[in-house]
C-alpha cells in the first residue's frame, strides 16, 4: 500500500533503500542527540521545549537559533508530506482490491496520482486544523487514517 509500485526493480532496490536510509537516519539522530547533550546542559533541556533552537543559539548565536528552528519546521513538513503521500496510496490500494469504495481508487490522468484519496486527506486534515489547530490535528491524525487501516 505504499509507493513501491512506483520504484524500478523493487525487489532489489527496496531492501537497499530501507537498510541505507535507516542506517543514515540512525547515525544522524545519534549525532544530533549527542551534540545537544554536549552543548546544552540537561537542566536547560528539561526546561526548554525547543532544544534545537537553544543548541543553535549556544553554538551559532541568534542566526543559528533561527536556522535550526527553520530546519525543524522543514523536517516536520517533510515528514507530514511523506505520511500524506503514503496514506493516500494505501487508500488507493484498498480501493483497487475492492476493500473500500472504488471511488477512492480514481487516478488523475494528468498526474497519475490517486486524486480522490488525496482530496479526502486534504479535506479532513483542513477541517481538523480549522476546528482545533495544529495540536488537535496531530493528536487526531490516527483517527483520520483509522477507517482505511481497518479495511
Amino acid at each position: 500500500c505504499s509507493m513501491t509500485s512506483e520504484v524500478k526493480n523493487p525487489q532489489r532496490n527496496i531492501p537497499i533503500i530501507v537498510v541505507s536510509s535507516v542506517a543514515i537516519v540512525t547515525f544522524l539522530y545519534l549525532l544530533t542527540i549527542t551534540s545537544f547533550h554536549i552543548v546544552v546542559p540537561l537542566e536547560v533541556m528539561v526546561q526548554k521545549t525547543a532544544v534545537a533552537s537553544e543548541f543553535g543559539l549556544r553554538t551559532m548565536g541568534e542566526a543559528g537559533k533561527v536556522v535550526l528552528a527553520v530546519g525543524v519546521v522543514i523536517s516536520t513538513l517533510g515528514c507530514a508530506q511523506c505520511a500524506f503521500l503514503t496514506e493516500a496510496r494505501c487508500i488507493h490500494a484498498g480501493a483497487a482490491e475492492g476493500l473500500i469504495p472504488s471511488c477512492y481508487g480514481l487516478v488523475s490522468k494528468r498526474f497519475k496520482t490517486p486524486i480522490v484519496s488525496i482530496l479526502y486527506f486534504a479535506t479532513i486534515e483542513t477541517i481538523f486544523l480549522l476546528i482545533g489547530g495544529i495540536d488537535f490535528l496531530i493528536s487526531s491524525s490516527s483517527f483520520i487514517q483509522f477507517p482505511f487501516s481497518v479495511a
